[in-house]
Order: structure tokens, then C-alpha cells, then sequence
């Protein structure tokens, strides 16, 4: 049995694995997110392969129970997680694990933030001056292509980031969750400076989200926890403390990096 250490913001999670070849490709994958040990381990998660198809469970491919529980099935996949007990568990088919494993680690990293009043954003994180200005939207907004024009500084991730309240700020901290054809993360963390809906468009200019619009567009940015209804009233509180504290607003932007001429003086 291989274990992994993981941690992200704070969150340890540490991932025992049994098949060697996953083990190895988790060790890679998640290199710079890595801890020689994690004594404050928040879940304690297992993997096992199967040479075959993993077994289904009836019901729905993502069930909740009324212990906020979380339950997979699929044709190539099943488990489960219990943020309450600190434990998950997740059994895979040998065809495609380690994509299984990600996003598995995903959503467990999504119930650890949210049980630390936080949340895993669905942004593009870049740092310039020392500050996280995180661009988001659905695939195919411009998170990947403003993180590529934006080499010269640092970006923490291009699709996932954890945020995380330290007394009157918000911090974006680097996750290791992406793909090939984005950019690679650089682990870190900063102050959030501001949120920006990206819209591509050839006229640069922004203009203020507030309100419930604002709501709107921060909870469509959460992954897997708004499909349980009994998560979305303490979300949205998240949302509102967040945005007490930081900016939001419409980028409408072309694809060059002249953005950030206006993105600098929004405050």
C-alpha cells in the first residue's frame, strides 16, 4: 500500500493507494502538492483498481444522504465520501484511473473547503504585485487562454482554486487539479484582489456585478455542492461574505493581453 500526502490551504488529505502503477502516476501528477507526511490528515481517502469493470450501485451516478454523504456509481467507478468521519473510499476500473482518482480528490477538496467556510472556485488564479485576481466562467470563457497571456506572472491554477477566509481577506490558494492542454499550476497562495466574469469580445471594458447577479455567478462557479439543496442557504452566505470583501465584475475582453491595462485600475 502506497500513501500520498496532500496539502492544499491548510487541508491535508492523505491517499492510500494499492495498485502500483496509479500510485506512481498520483505521485507525478500531484509532485509539487506533495508532504513527506500529514500529521492534521482532514479525510483519509482509498483507492482500488480492478482489472475489470468496478461494480454499479442502483440509483443515481451522484447520491447525497441525509448525513451529507456523498455516493458515486458509474460504469466505471464507485465509492463514497464522509467529510463527517474523514474517510472516502473509491473503487475503479483499470481502463481510466487516475482521471477517475482526480476527480474524485476534486470533490473531496471541494466538502474539506466548504467545511472550512470556504470554497473550490471554478477560476483562472494569476498573482501580480502580490495580489490573486481570479477570471471565471463556463469551459470555454477564457480562463486557459487569459492564464497563457499571462506567463510573466504567477498562475496558481487555470480551472480550479481553493478560496479560503483569513480575517478581513480572502486568499486563493494553487490547487494541483488540471490537464495537459491547460496551464500547469504553480503552488502558492495570495490576497484576492478582485473576481472577473470573463466575455470575450473585441471592445475591452468592464462593468460591476452586485447583488443577486453576483450570487448568481459565484454559485454557478462551485463544483458538485449546489446539487445538494441542503448546502445552498450556508453558499450563498459564503458568496456574501466574499463579496463584502472583494469586487466582482464583467470583463468583456479580446484575446491579447491588453486586459490587464484595465484590469489594474478596478478596485
Amino acid at each position: 500500500m502506497t500513501d500520498l500526502h496532500l496539502r492544499i490551504g491548510g487541508l491535508g488529505v492523505s491517499l492510500a493507494c494499492s495498485h502500483e502503477a496509479l500510485a506512481a502516476a498520483l505521485a507525478r501528477r500531484y509532485a509539487d502538492f506533495a508532504t513527506p507526511g500529514e500529521p492534521h490528515c482532514r479525510v483519509e481517502v482509498t483507492l482500488q483498481v480492478s482489472e475489470g469493470d468496478a461494480p454499479v450501485l442502483p440509483g443515481d451516478a451522484l447520491r447525497w444522504d441525509a448525513e451529507g454523504n456523498l455516493h458515486f456509481a458509474a460504469s466505471d467507478y464507485q465509492g463514497w465520501i464522509s467529510p463527517a468521519e474523514g474517510r472516502a473510499r473509491l473503487h475503479l476500473a483499470a481502463s481510466n484511473p487516475v482521471e477517475g482518482a482526480d476527480y474524485f480528490l476534486r470533490v473531496v477538496y471541494a466538502l474539506l473547503a466548504f467545511r472550512a467556510g470556504g470554497v473550490l472556485f471554478h477560476a483562472a488564479a494569476v498573482v501580480r504585485d502580490g495580489r490573486a485576481f481570479l477570471f471565471f466562467g463556463p469551459s470555454g470563457s477564457g480562463k486557459t487562454t487569459v492564464s497563457a497571456l499571462s506567463s510573466a506572472y504567477r498562475v496558481l491554477n487555470d480551472d480550479l482554486v481553493l478560496l479560503l477566509p483569513h480575517g478581513d481577506a480572502w486568499y486563493a490558494y494553487a490547487t494541483p487539479f488540471w490537464n495537459p492542454t491547460q496551464v500547469r499550476p504553480s503552488p502558492g497562495h495570495a490576497p484576492v484582489h478582485v473576481l472577473l466574469r470573463l466575455m470575450q469580445s473585441p471592445r475591452l471594458y468592464a462593468e460591476p456585478l452586485r447583488g443577486a447577479t453576483a450570487q448568481a455567478e459565484f454559485l454557478a462557479c462551485l463544483p458538485v455542492l449546489p446539487t445538494n439543496a441542503a448546502f445552498v442557504p450556508a453558499l450563498l452566505s459564503v458568496g456574501r461574505a466574499l463579496l463584502q470583501r472583494v469586487p466582482m465584475y464583467r470583463l468583456y475582453f479580446p484575446k491579447d493581453d491588453t486586459f490587464w491595462t484595465l484590469v489594474d485600475t478596478l478596485v
